[in-house]
């Protein structure tokens, strides 16, 4: 008697083992998908905008890097950036004015609508970028590489681009030509470009 109650004990046992085994595995396949998704992670910034801001500028230093960095509308007055490396960086609307980039790596930045106004950008490479609306004035270019920068009506009053690389720039709409330009270029009136106010072009000279 008592070995027949053990057999039915055990079968009961696996029986009900099995049952929850079961059970278990249709509850799992039949879960919610935002059960088993990764949780979606916060932006320190949406807490605790001083603290972010105070983080960002522990990080603005030279020879920083940041590359691919959102910076877009971002206060960088007076940052020291020197040999910094924004390759990919987005600069748009970040106010910039006396920021020190010299010798920096800029290429592929978007920096459209930027304020760089009396900018330290000597010898720094910004091949590639882009300056839509981007105010230059009075900003250091000498012996920048610009090679194949494009955008209009970027502002470079009173900028100096002296042995500044512009092969392949296409700068057709400047609002106000620079101060100085390297040999062999100039900037004209162009007509057939750009709106009134805006019809400058960097060209090679003949």
């Amino acid at each position: 008697m008592y070995i027949i109650k053990k057999k039915k004990m055990k079968k009961a046992c696996f029986t009900g083992a099995l049952s929850i085994l079961i059970s278990t595995a249709v509850s799992t396949s039949a879960m919610p998908d935002f059960i088993v998704r990764t949780p979606k992670l916060i932006d320190p910034c949406d807490i605790d905008e001083r603290q972010c801001l105070k983080n960002l500028r522990n990080k603005l230093k030279p020879g920083a890097d940041l590359r691919g960095a959102d910076l877009r509308n971002t206060d960088l007055n007076g940052a020291n950036l020197s040999g910094a490396n924004l390759s990919g960086a987005n600069l748009w609307y970040s106010r910039a004015r006396n920021v020190n980039l010299s010798r920096a790596n800029l290429t592929n930045v978007q920096m459209s609508g930027a304020n760089l106004s009396g900018a330290n950008l000597s010898s720094a490479n910004l091949s590639g970028v882009r300056l839509a609306g981007t105010n230059f004035s009075n900003a250091d270019m000498t012996n920048a590489n610009l090679s194949g920068a494009s955008g209009g009506g970027a502002n470079m009053a009173g900028a100096n681009l002296s042995g500044a690389n512009l092969n392949g720039v296409i700068i057709r709409t400047l609002r106000v030509c620079p101060a100085f330009l390297p040999s062999g270029w100039v900037c004209r009136v162009n007509i057939h470009h750009g709106s009134p106010g805006a019809q400058n072009e960097l060209v090679r000279g003949n």
